[in-house]
């Protein structure tokens, strides 16, 4: 099975062509953490150094025999090394950065300091990983987050209760589990449906922040939801282990009265929109090198969640590929999970594996771990890859934020598209409201259209 070292080195290797050996080295850094003396400079460094040690080698909080490739000093510490960058916080902006001052760290939410942890460790990586650059863009002397933008010029609303109702979250992975690891620092209550038909690998480990090794083979949902659970006092966490289509009310057509997708396919977003959802909020990322989300409530006359996530020529190329790889068709790749039949032919191709351990198991998944254990009979560099943990923690806390906001204040968010880059300071200018897709399977159907209309327009 492959490791959480092993999924962050293979991701590497393909973003810069190097072989997987070659980017193991690159990851083999120690970054040092110093922290302030306040509670919240503890916090940050606490986060930081969780989310470091998913991704690089060697983390070290205080003196140790290795030498630090790069020290991160959060408030203000003084340095111990010459290599340093520093997190700087104000009751309005994050800075990080060699010249960030040296602060002290006063009170702050605890969701902002999970926001600097994120963006603490983006700018740390790329300082010790300088190959980085040549992927995700050069690196900015400082980062600055004015934290407006997450949260408004009036932050009453992060005090105040957060009425989620009956909600379903679609996919219990890296950035299912990442938004409730950052929703519990918000005032939540109501009901919360998680759904996920997978199980826990090694490879998840190195994003998923709710799973350690004893998780390992249990399923994601319901391991979810006992990790989580203690951490929300009004909110209740229900386990659903399959598809979320599978939990359809027949008696019901308005249940999806709100849904927060973290599904890690574009076909799986869309087959979760002709579920017909009131309300969707949304967060994906691009390997390491975006997070994109999305919120929109029914009926739209913009961008619905097909839209945004609408069928690309190079899906359907990775999709056949997989199909050619499995031994399955290009059908049964299309409807995400491995059913019995798709399992016995996996299984004539792949005599290693068995087939009821395959059943109800995602493709992507399979072919994910068939690519890092070089098992796949045929030679291609299509591959899937999984992002660095300070990615999909980033997308999830802006995810449980975004959502958080939306519903508990009446500010004009009118956007419906946000793109933002985990290791550049966040653009206001990139929010966008994307227009409906000419083409969307939802949208350019008259008959859904319609049907939306009669049961949202009221």
């Amino acid at each position: 099975m492959t490791t959480a070292s092993e999924e962050n080195a293979r991701t590497l290797a393909a973003l810069l062509h190097v072989t997987e050996a070659e980017a193991d080295t690159l990851l083999d850094v120690t970054v040092l953490v110093t922290c302030g003396t306040t509670s919240s400079s503890a916090r940050i460094g606490m986060e930081i150094t969780s989310l470091l040690r998913r991704t690089i080698r060697h983390v070290v909080t205080e003196s140790s025999e290795l030498e630090p490739d790069l020290e991160v000093i959060v408030g203000e510490a003084l340095p111990n090394t010459d290599t340093f960058i520093r997190i700087a916080l104000t009751q309005d902006t994050i800075t990080i950065g060699s010249e960030a001052p040296a602060l002290e760290i006063g009170h702050h939410h605890p969701w902002v300091e999970l926001l600097a942890a994120c963006y603490a460790v983006g700018a740390a990586l790329r300082r010790a990983v300088p190959a980085l650059g040549s992927v995700v863009g050069a690196a900015d002397s400082t980062i600055t987050i004015p934290l407006a933008i997450f949260l408004g010029d009036d932050r009453n609303w992060l005090t105040r209760p957060i009425d989620f109702g009956e909600t379903y979250l679609a996919g219990a992975g890296a950035v299912g589990t990442a938004f409730l690891y950052a929703l519990r620092h918000f005032k939540v209550r109501g009901r919360l449906h998680i759904a996920d038909p997978d199980v826990v690998s090694h490879g998840n480990l190195n994003r998923c922040m709710w799973f350690d090794e004893s998780d390992i083979d249990c399923l994601k949902a319901d391991r979810l939801v006992e990790r989580a659970q203690p951490h929300f006092a009004d909110l209740t966490l229900d386990s659903l282990p399959d598809r979320l289509q599978a939990h359809k009310s027949p008696n019901d057509p308005c249940w999806l009265r709100r849904l927060i997708v973290a599904v890690d396919s574009r076909r799986a977003r869309r087959g979760l929109q002709t579920e017909l959802p009131g309300e969707v909020f949304d967060a994906s990322t691009t390997d390491i090198r975006e997070i994109v989300f999305h919120h929109h409530r029914a009926p739209t006359s913009s961008a619905c969640l097909a839209c945004i996530y609408y069928e690309a020529p190079d899906e359907l190329s990775r999709e056949r590929h997989v199909a050619e790889s499995l031994g399955v068709t290009l059908a049964e790749v299309q409807e995400h999970l491995i059913s019995s039949s798709a399992a016995v032919k996996i299984q004539s191709k792949y005599s290693h594996l068995k087939a009821a351990d395959l059943i109800g198991s995602a493709y992507d998944s399979l072919f994910k771990a068939l690519c890092a254990s070089a098992s796949l009979n045929q030679t291609s560099e299509v591959q899937v890859f999984a992002p660095f943990a300070l990615v999909s923690v980033l997308a999830g806390a802006i995810l449980a934020v975004e959502t958080a906001r939306r519903l508990s204040t009446s500010d004009a968010l009118t956007f419906n598209y946000w793109r933002l880059s985990p290791w550049h300071s966040p653009l206001p200018e990139l929010r966008d409201t994307r227009p409906r897709h000419a083409r969307c399977n939802a949208c350019s159907d008259p008959v859904i259209a319609g049907v939306v209309q009669n049961l949202w327009g009221r």
